[in-house]
């Protein structure tokens, strides 16, 4: 499992998401670009498949920031980046986790 990062509520963190050619020698950015989806601890969807923001070529960011009353505890987010179409659709996924105080 990833490290976890800790946030406080009403408090920004960015969440970065990398993508590389198969070979792994150069970033590429999927044509589909990358979505983010967000659950608190209690499972419940806080962001839903939101397009994640390119800083450069294959590195995406997301910038979430808790609510006031969110709920204290382990967060989780899925992002996923997809290229092409169809039978030839290539993509890619990661995952992470966050504590919220």
């Amino acid at each position: 499992m990833p490290t976890t990062e800790v946030i406080y509520r009403e408090g920004t963190m960015r969440i970065w998401a990398y993508f590389q050619d198969e070979a792994g020698t150069a970033y590429v950015s999927p044509d589909a670009g990358v979505k983010i989806t967000v659950w608190d601890k209690d499972g419940t969807k806080k962001v839903d498949a939101v397009a994640m923001t390119e800083d450069e070529t294959g590195k995406f960011y997301y910038d979430y920031t808790p609510a006031s009353d969110a709920v204290q505890g382990s967060w989780t987010y899925f992002y996923k980046g997809t290229d092409g179409a169809g039978a030839n659709a290539k993509g890619g996924t990661g995952w992470g986790a966050f504590e919220v105080k």
